[in-house]
C-alpha cells in the first residue's frame, strides 16, 4: 500500500482565526501521530514562531518554515536545509530600500540562530509586528543602527510591511528588476487588517520545492501527498501534491486549484479530514 503524507499550512488553515491551535486540533494531531500517520506543517512562519504555537507536539516528520526557505527536524531541533538569498541581491535590495526611504525586517541565520534585524519602525505595521514579537519574548529581534551594514551572507527573508498600494509598487519594481532571481510573496496580514506584507526569499524557496526535499530526506519519495491551504503561497504545494485540499475560508483562486474544499479553519476541518481519511 502506498504511504501517505498529510501537510498543512498554519495560518488560516490549521490554526484558529486568532492564530492559536485549538485544544481540539492539538488532541487530534496527537491522535494522528500516535496512529503512525505522516503529518506535518508547511508555513510562512519562522521555526521560532511555529514552535511558540505548536508547542510540544511530537512531530516525526520535519516541518517546513519560511515559505519553504528552511526545513527543520522538530524535536530534537535540527536545521536540515536552508535557502539563502544571494548576498549580492541582499545588498542591492537593502540599499535600494534605503534610497526609497523605506524599511524592512531582515531575517538571517547566524551561527545556527535566527535573527530578525531592523533599524527603523516607520509605520503601524512594523510596530505591530515588533510589539507582537516583544510580547512573545522573541529573542530573535536585533536592533541595529543601519541595516545596510549588517552581514548579508546568511539572509533568508526580507520583509516589507506597509499599505497595499505602496507595496504593490514595490512588488512591480522588484519583479521588473530581479525577474526570476528572487521569490516574492504578497499578502494581507490576517491579524492586522488593512496592512500588507511583501516578503522576499531565494528564488528556490517555495513550499512545493521544500515538500520534494522533505520526501527525499525521509525516504518517502513515492508517498501520496495531501496538502491543505488557503493563500496564494500554498499554490506551489497544490501543484506538486496528489491531492490538494482548500479550507472553506480559502481565497477563491486557491479553491479553484483544489481537488476538494472542506470546512473553515475555525471548524478544525484539517484534523477531522485527516482522521476521516485514515479510517
Amino acid at each position: 500500500m502506498t504511504e501517505r503524507i498529510f501537510i498543512s499550512d498554519l495560518d488560516g488553515t490549521l490554526l484558529q482565526p486568532d492564530a492559536t491551535l485549538s485544544d481540539y486540533s492539538k488532541e487530534k494531531i496527537l491522535e494522528i501521530l500516535d496512529k503512525g500517520i505522516h503529518f506535518t506543517v508547511a508555513t510562512a512562519r519562522s521555526v521560532t514562531s511555529t514552535k511558540e504555537i505548536l508547542g510540544d507536539i511530537p512531530f516525526k516528520l520535519p516541518i517546513i518554515c519560511a515559505n519553504g526557505g528552511s526545513i527543520y527536524n522538530y524535536d530534537p531541533h535540527e536545521l536540515l536545509h536552508v535557502e539563502y538569498i544571494p548576498k549580492y541581491l541582499v545588498s542591492d535590495i537593502i540599499h535600494e530600500m534605503k534610497s526609497r526611504n523605506d524599511s524592512a525586517f531582515v531575517s538571517s541565520l547566524e551561527d545556527g540562530q535566527e535573527k530578525v534585524h531592523y533599524d527603523n519602525l516607520h509605520n503601524y505595521a512594523m510596530n505591530w509586528f515588533y510589539e507582537d514579537r516583544v510580547k512573545a519574548q522573541d529573542k530573535r529581534l536585533s536592533k541595529i543602527e543601519d541595516i545596510r551594514f549588517r552581514a548579508v551572507e546568511t539572509v533568508t527573508t526580507i520583509t516589507f510591511m506597509n499599505r497595499k498600494h505602496h507595496l504593490e509598487k514595490t512588488k512591480k519594481h522588484f519583479i521588473k528588476k530581479y525577474k526570476n532571481q528572487i521569490k516574492l510573496n504578497f499578502f494581507e496580514n490576517k491579524y492586522s487588517p488593512g496592512w500588507h506584507w511583501l516578503s522576499i526569499h531565494s528564488a528556490q524557496s517555495s513550499k512545493g520545492n521544500a515538500i520534494q526535499k522533505l520526501k527525499e530526506f525521509t525516504g518517502l519519495e513515492k508517498a501520496h501527498v495531501t496538502v491543505f491551504g488557503d493563500e496564494m503561497n500554498d499554490l506551489s504545494m497544490f501543484e506538486i501534491a496528489e491531492h490538494p485540499v482548500a479550507v472553506g475560508n480559502a481565497l477563491q483562486k486557491v479553491k479553484n486549484k483544489a481537488k476538494e474544499v472542506i470546512d473553515h479553519n475555525h471548524q478544525n476541518a484539517v484534523v477531522d479530514y485527516v482522521l476521516n481519511s485514515i479510517k
